[in-house]
């Protein structure tokens, strides 16, 4: 479990988008392979995650999009569609995934 309280009053669409597009990359990938408990990642590491806060005013219009989607009960495929092209779009390469298959837990999403 990881607990985020920003100093900052923050939308909390806004950090969802933007913890989701950073952990599902290959930054994220990386970080939650090392290990699932604490001892694994430490304090340092995560002061270190730079979370693109600011990925809401890319486009102003696909964050709205991704609003809606993660307000809907049938909106995941959208939300992860949305999700892909935020990392496309900043130039963070998506986890793998074949890898991500092949773990219980791929960030969110259910191994199939």
């Amino acid at each position: 479990m990881l607990i985020i309280r920003p100093f900052e009053s923050i939308d909390p669409a806004q950090l969802l988008l933007a913890s989701r597009v950073l952990l599902e990359s290959r930054i994220g990938t990386s970080l939650v392979e090392r290990g699932t408990g604490a001892r694994y990642i430490t304090e340092a590491t995560l002061e270190s995650l730079k979370i693109p806060l600011w990925l809401s005013h890319l486009d102003p219009g696909l964050f709205q999009r991704y609003r809606r989607a993660i307000r809907t009960e049938n909106g995941l495929d959208r939300v992860w569609s949305i999700e892909a092209e935020f990392r496309r779009r900043i130039g963070l390469a998506a986890a793998d995934s074949a890898h991500c298959r092949s773990k219980t837990i791929c960030i969110g999403r259910s191994a199939t």
